[in-house]
């Protein structure tokens, strides 16, 4: 029975994929080939046309091709080092990672599974399958590589706790397991507390919209909600074993930080800020990150009772308020000054996510915001 890819496979993928298509391609023609096919059905979609069956035969395959592409529209190129396949009967999306992109930086294209994962789903695909490509045990990496690693495999175990249509590879799953029982369940974990107060002379696009936004109040209007006493910038979400040191790291830390975070009773509100060119959809990763890094290490492992007395006192970017709270659920928000339609589809399958103590919340823009003020 001949593959297609689901009606709904939409230009929702900002990356270019090798695909599980006919054997008789290269690996670039078989990139080319899923490109265009996520382009082509992104635009059918639009109009409810019906899907083609894009891989029955070759020489139909290149027919449909020539006819359609003239609807797509530009496209960012995708990562082609994420490999991308599907399943014989067209409903499982399946992708995987070497260890080049398990240690990125999640924001990346090519580190950001979650953001993929997401499009898929909100693409009509029914499961998305995550496996590694020849991945070690963090042990066998050397720092800072093993970092993004170890947040790599956090990411992995709580995204399939999150979502029942996600899955981890078995060897995946048991590395995934083995960080979190090794690591994370250890009674020793520190986070990286700031040690003065987020600059004030920043000059970056994001750094002067965070100072903008902390005062006076105007993100109220983002969460829905009157946050209190206010909002605050930068909270470092580097995490360490037993004390704060670089050889103690357990994830990377230099200046990894969400960027706005205020509290509302017992509710964390952070927000995710994106200014400048068109966000990429590594916003998702980075978002979904921050709200289980909050829940565990703030609800779940109550490290407020691991904080200096000093650290409390000072209170830099609302840190001693933080931990004197009582938090027992996380809202995430993104705000960016630009909202691609790409976004806003895997944003709302975002939303679904099933996990205790965590709600995504408003995807918003700049502009946006303002009129609701």
């Amino acid at each position: 029975m001949a593959s297609a890819i689901p009606l709904s496979a939409t230009l929702l993928f900002s990356s270019a994929y090798g695909s599980g298509g006919s054997a008789l391609q290269s690996p670039r023609e078989q990139n080319n080939t899923v490109i265009k096919t996520i382009q082509i059905l992104q635009s059918r979609a639009t109009t409810g046309a019906a899907a083609p069956e894009l891989f029955s035969q070759d020489e139909e395959r290149k027919n449909n091709m020539s006819k359609l592409t003239k609807l797509t529209k530009p496209m960012p190129r995708l990562p082609s080092a994420i490999v991308f396949s599907e399943s014989m009967d067209g409903g499982t999306f399946k992708m995987c990672m070497d260890l080049g992109c398990a240690t990125a930086n999640m924001q990346e294209d090519k580190a950001a599974f979650e953001a993929w994962a997401l499009c898929a789903r909100a693409a009509g695909y029914v499961r998305v399958e995550l496996s590694g490509n020849g991945l070690p045990q963090a042990s066998e990496i050397s720092k800072p590589k093993r970092l993004h690693y170890n947040r790599f495999l956090y990411r992995a175990l709580r995204f399939a706790e999150g979502f029942a249509w996600f899955a981890l590879s078995p060897d995946l799953e048991q590395k995934a397991k083995e960080f979190e029982s090794k690591e994370l369940l250890e009674n020793n974990l520190f986070v990286s507390a700031p040690e003065c107060e987020a600059s004030l002379v920043g000059n970056t696009p994001e750094a002067k919209k965070e100072r903008e936004l902390i005062r006076p109040r105007p993100l109220d209007a983002l969460s829905n909600i009157d946050v209190s006493p206010k909002y605050h910038s930068q909270l470092p979400v580097g995490l360490f074993y037993k004390e704060v040191k670089n050889e103690a790291a357990i994830f990377p830390g230099d200046k990894a930080a969400i960027d706005i975070w205020g509290l509302s009773g017992n509710t964390f509100h952070l927000v995710e800020l994106k200014v400048g060119k068109a966000s990429k959809l590594g916003v998702l990763s980075e978002t979904f990150f921050y709200a289980c890094f909050v829940r565990d290490m703030y609800c779940r492992f109550h490290l407020e009772r691991k904080a200096s007395a000093d650290q409390i006192e000072k209170n830099y970017r609302g840190y001693g308020e933080l931990v004197k709270a009582n938090i027992n659920s996380v809202v995430a928000h993104i705000l960016t000054e630009h909202k691609r339609q790409q976004l806003i589809a895997a944003f709302a399958v975002l939303q679904e996510c099933k996990l205790d103590g965590i709600r995504f919340g408003n995807l918003r823009t700049l502009s946006e915001l303002e009129k609701r003020k």
